[in-house]
């Protein structure tokens, strides 16, 4: 293998599935800190072809793969595992996804603690966040990741007219409050956010549904 020039190396690595480089960490130093660099991870990301669609029926989540819908007969959706002992850890068994992105699974227990989980299933690495305490109840919730700033980001939208987003940096692993102008009083059509280009999109119950978009940055 010392034969080998390290860019090849690093090209091939970046096309193993997500399970052999966890194996492959323990094969060197070297290779355990190439596979645990931010640029290679986004690298792999890049590399992979196959696009999946998450789903979710009562407490349990699968995974499909978007190319296999157009034939349903050869469309298996794969439950995904979450992680060990979550349940014993929790009062809150329940936890719907809020979004995914870059492979990352945004969650919430929805019972007693209301935190946010962050999950990888490829790697089963996992982080809690502690939800932040706010007045009103929360309308909508959505999950992004800001590109320029290389940050996944945890948007809460609140139940009143005067909003006051609560966001949470998973760069900076805190919450911040910020205060918008816009009427945020109406009633939303779907509790459903997508996040395309760094902005999360949601749709409102008005007579012509509008679209409405929100930049992750709070710039």
């Amino acid at each position: 293998m010392s034969d080998i020039p390290p860019p090849i190396i690093v090209d091939i690595l970046s096309r193993l599935p997500v399970k052999s480089l966890c194996q492959f960490k323990c094969v060197s130093k070297r290779w355990l800190a190439l596979i645990n660099h931010p640029q290679f991870a986004k690298m792999h990301l890049s590399r992979t072809h196959k696009q999946r669609l998450i789903l979710q029926k009562s407490d349990l989540l699968y995974s499909v793969q978007l190319e296999t819908l157009s034939c349903l007969r050869n469309s298996i959706p794969v439950e995904i595992e979450l992680p060990a002992g979550m349940e014993l850890d929790y009062d809150d068994i329940f936890c719907p996804e809020i979004g995914s992105c870059n492979g990352l699974l945004c969650m919430r227990f929805v019972i007693a603690s209301k935190d946010f989980l962050l999950y990888n299933p490829s790697t089963k690495e996992c982080k809690k966040i502690p939800d932040v305490i706010q007045e009103n109840q929360d309308k909508l919730i959505g999950f992004g990741y800001e590109e320029s700033i290389d940050d996944h980001k945890i948007v809460k939208i609140p139940f009143n007219e005067n909003g006051v987003f609560k966001v949470y940096s998973l760069r900076k692993d805190s919450w911040i409050s910020i205060r918008s102008d816009f009427d945020f009083g109406f009633f939303a059509y779907s509790s459903s956010l997508v996040s395309v280009n760094g902005a999360i999109h949601f749709v409102t119950h008005y007579l012509t549904l509008p679209l409405i978009w929100w930049k992750t940055s709070s710039g």
